[in-house]
Formats: structure tokens, C-alpha cells, sequence
């Protein structure tokens, strides 16, 4: 029989599409939701630090806390979905005394998404599929410069953090925090983390950190936030020492139920 080179190359090539088809149908993504459990009473406690630059940018001025996030009850949001109410509490590091409220935020879990709502603004935290380097547009919902009111920026970066995409950097990996081993979480962070002059080596030079990374712990939930948005400008008459602004926080899990 005789079979055309063309004939040949269309039914290999079909043969390679096919196989690829099977691959992608194979692929089977863990549930976001067994990474964010919302089960009324559950809570996580966690340590914080902050830092902030008063003084017109000229001062770092670090804070530390205790928090705890609980699960209050669940309720519908505004738009009638099933949704739940988180209760932030928090104490002094050094105080056992008791909890005092702090603020209210609350968690929509969808079947693909899951969202956040705080301080009116509102978060697509993880998304599906959980696959390696895979993007979503988390920040889309946030109104331009969020934090316009708080800080001067004048990075792109901190005024449209709409325009950001997240990624998953890890999957399933173990991770340790606070002297606890977690086998199983994964990791969400800005598809374009930045460090340039910050710490600060030339004073000359302006300066722009971003970061934006969480991990989630399977059966446990948000195990460790990082955040950094912070922008240095150099010397003028004004700040002869250059100044600050922004911010830098730190959650990590201390306890959980």
C-alpha cells in the first residue's frame, strides 16, 4: 500500500494533537476550598508585624501584634451569596490579656473562586485550577490608587494594583513557619515581585519594592502573608535624608484549631 508523506505527517500530527488533548484532560487540579476551610468557630492566630515611615517618610517605625482570625458565622453577601463573616481580634505580643475586636471581613467561597471582601475591597484570593505559574487577575475588582488615602505613591505598581495578575509559585509543597512544618500548601504571589534600590545602596537613586505573597496550608487555611509596598525617594530640601513611604506586614501562624 502506498501512503502519501503528506497523508503520513497529517495522520502523525493528529496523532500528537490527540495525545496532548489527553494530557491537558488528565491534568487534575487540588480544590482550592480543602486550602481555605470556613467552618463557623475555627480560627487561626497569628503573629504581626508591621512597618510604617511617619514623619514625612524620614522615621521606620515597626509594630507587633497578636491576631486572630474567626470564623464568626455564615451570612449572605449583598448580592445574596453564601458567604462568611470573619471576626479579627487582637492583643498586645507581651498581654495575655483578653481579645479585643478589631475588624470584620468576609469570605465568598465560589465554585472556582474564592473571594475577600475587606475594608471594601474586594479580592479574588485563589482561583481554579492550582497549577504551577498559572494567572489570575486577583486585584481586578479594587478601585484605582486604594491607598491613595494612606500614602503617597507614585509607582504604577501602587496605584494600579487592578492591573495585577497572581500566580500560583508553588503547589503541594511543605512549608515551615514559626518552628510549625506544614506538608501541604500552596503559595500565591504578584506575577512581577520588585526590589530595585530597597534596601536602599544608593541614596542617590530612587527606590520601589513590591511583594505580595500568601500561603495557604491544606485543612488549615492562610499560614503566612507577606506584603511590601514601599517606594524611597532620594534627597531634596525638603527630606536632605530622602524619605519613605508605604508599608511592610507579616502574618504568620502561631496557632489553629
Amino acid at each position: 500500500m502506498n501512503v502519501r508523506p503528506a497523508s503520513l505527517i497529517l495522520a502523525l500530527g493528529l496523532m500528537v494533537a490527540a495525545a496532548c488533548s489527553s494530557k491537558k484532560d488528565d491534568f487534575s487540579s487540588v480544590n482550592i476550598h480543602d486550602y481555605l476551610p470556613l467552618t463557623p468557630g475555627k480560627y487561626i492566630i497569628y503573629k504581626v508585624d508591621s512597618v510604617l515611615f511617619p514623619n514625612f517618610g524620614s522615621v521606620r517605625e515597626t509594630h507587633s501584634y497578636v491576631f486572630r482570625d474567626l470564623v464568626d458565622q455564615q451570612l449572605t453577601d449583598n448580592i445574596g451569596r453564601p458567604s462568611f463573616r470573619m471576626k479579627r481580634q487582637r492583643r498586645d505580643p507581651n498581654n495575655a490579656a483578653a481579645w479585643l475586636d478589631h475588624s470584620t471581613y468576609l469570605i465568598t467561597p465560589l465554585t472556582n473562586t474564592i473571594e475577600l471582601i475587606e475594608n471594601n475591597n474586594r479580592f479574588v484570593k485563589l482561583t481554579m485550577p492550582v497549577k504551577d505559574q498559572f494567572p489570575w487577575s486577583g486585584n481586578g475588582y479594587l478601585p484605582l490608587a486604594p491607598f491613595e488615602y494612606l500614602f503617597e505613591f507614585s509607582s504604577g505598581d501602587h496605584n494600579q494594583l487592578e492591573s495585577w495578575y497572581y500566580i500560583y509559585s508553588t503547589i503541594e509543597s511543605p512549608l515551615s513557619v514559626n518552628g510549625k512544618t506544614f506538608d501541604n500548601t500552596i503559595t500565591v504571589e504578584t506575577d512581577s515581585p520588585d526590589s530595585t534600590n530597597i534596601p536602599v545602596v544608593n541614596p542617590a537613586q530612587t527606590g520601589n519594592k513590591t511583594v505580595w505573597r500568601e500561603s495557604y496550608a491544606k485543612g488549615i487555611g492562610l499560614v503566612y502573608r507577606q506584603i511590601s509596598l514601599v517606594e524611597y525617594q532620594s534627597p531634596n530640601s525638603s527630606n536632605p535624608q530622602g524619605a519613605y513611604t508605604g508599608f511592610e506586614l507579616t502574618m504568620s501562624v502561631l496557632e489553629y484549631n
